[in-house]
């Protein structure tokens, strides 16, 4: 992958294009977070361990899983939307590589700059992890893991607009308009409108995590690690593997649809 073209040419589009410049904003970044590192670990060292850590901790993730939420859709739904716009998409397709490498390189392009808040932030995610002793219940490789997945799954979404649609303006749209209006507020008013159909209807009010659209909510399925007990993990494991199933299979078909349209 790291000498897939495509994907070092998303690289460079996306990076300052000076070296003085990138490595001014390396070492900038360095001193920032290692400042921000000591001064959270003196003050967790200070103070009740167990509690602060534990609200830093639903910070922190919080914070990486809504950032990419709303952001995947604008960074990532140009993919081929603008190449079309710049009319380079022509031209992208007589050079020899193939669709996968196209199609590959322009995911992992995008993945690899959402992924970079990730890294920046997991050293002190793995300090307060030890501490709250997350390691033993596997709860910070499930965190880590959901959000990798989600990552993997909004930007699939976005590419997969991107390649159906001709503007980079309408496939923002189309992806917003899955990602938060039907996955995240459309699934809560629908659950909303069932309990209070079944409260006027027979008097009780039903639980909503039995209602099966609510599990492919991202909210809800992220709040679930949150949960204690965790009586409900299986509705993120069933989600993860249906957000899973669904990013690859859109990834296959762009690829699937470039290899025919190059024939």
């Amino acid at each position: 992958m790291w000498e897939n073209p495509i994907f070092l040419r998303e690289m460079r589009i996306r990076l300052p294009k000076h070296r003085g410049v990138r490595i001014g904003v390396l070492i900038m970044a360095a001193v920032f977070l290692l400042t921000v590192y000591l001064r959270m670990i003196t003050e967790l060292a200070q103070r009740n361990i167990n509690s602060d850590a534990d609200i830093l901790w639903a910070i922190l993730v919080w914070v990486q899983f809504l950032f990419t939420l709303f952001a995947a859709p604008a960074y990532a739904a140009n993919a081929f939307s603008r190449e079309k716009e710049q009319q380079t998409w022509d031209l992208l397709l007589t050079t020899p590589l193939t669709a996968s490498e196209i199609v590959l390189g322009k995911l992992m392009g995008r993945f690899a700059i959402f992924l970079l808040p990730i890294v920046l932030i997991l050293p002190l995610e793995i300090l307060i992890a030890f501490a709250l002793g997350y390691y033993t219940n596997g709860l910070f490789f499930l965190t880590l893991l959901t959000l990798l997945i989600f990552t993997f799954f909004f930007i699939s979404l976005s590419l997969y607009a991107s390649w159906c649609l001709s503007r980079t303006l309408y496939a923002q749209i189309v992806s917003y308009t899955v990602l938060i209006g039907i996955l995240c507020i459309g699934t809560s008013l629908l659950t909303a409108a069932v309990l209070v159909l079944s409260s006027i209807s027979t008097g009780t009010t039903n639980s909503s995590s039995q209602l099966p659209w609510l599990w492919l909510n991202p909210i809800y399925l992220f709040s679930l690690l949150f949960e204690k007990p965790t009586d409900h993990l299986y509705q993120l494991g069933v989600g993860l593997f249906v957000y899973l199933v669904l990013g690859t299979l859109m990834i296959y078909h762009i690829i699937h649809n470039l290899r025919r349209h190059r024939e």
